[in-house]
């Protein structure tokens, strides 16, 4: 192969990737505050099997429609996050939300019924989780 028909081809490539990345439609909307959303900064995301997709922030856990945010707020005085600050998040098969504040165990959100589920260790209890620092969450190929 000649070093003109190398180039031709790396030409030929250059200049018909763009259009075809623009022949897929593909668009970037700027998403501000005005929608729901009050930081600039995810920690963790994930979509669920609905299509929401969810944010883990330092401000809380946010499911974004494509339109509106809906935030999800710790609030001591109700069932809510056990703490506002998300590392990890994760969505199940089963459509649970799994969400791993900073060292403060780890939350489980029913979207449906918006019923929040906390598990921490316990050093009395062998089947609490070994300690309060998840710095991970994945599913596998089955979504489990």
């Amino acid at each position: 192969m000649t070093f003109r028909s190398i180039w031709v081809a790396l030409t030929s490539v250059l200049f018909v990737l763009p259009v075809l990345t623009f022949a897929q439609g593909i668009s970037l909307n700027l998403v501000h505050d005005a929608q729901g959303i009050i930081t600039t900064t995810a920690q963790g995301m994930t979509q669920d099997r609905q299509g929401f997709l969810w944010l883990g922030t330092g401000q809380g856990l946010f499911r974004y429609d494509g339109r509106t945010f809906v935030a999800y707020k710790h609030d001591a005085e109700v069932n809510s996050l056990s703490l506002d600050h998300i590392e990890n998040i994760a969505a199940d098969s089963a459509g649970f939300i799994w969400i791993a504040p900073f060292y403060h165990g780890l939350d489980r959100l029913d979207p449906i019924t918006g019923v929040f589920t906390h598990y921490s260790h316990e050093k009395n209890n062998p089947n609490s989780l070994g300690c309060d620092t998840v710095n991970a969450l994945l599913t596998d190929h089955s979504g489990t």
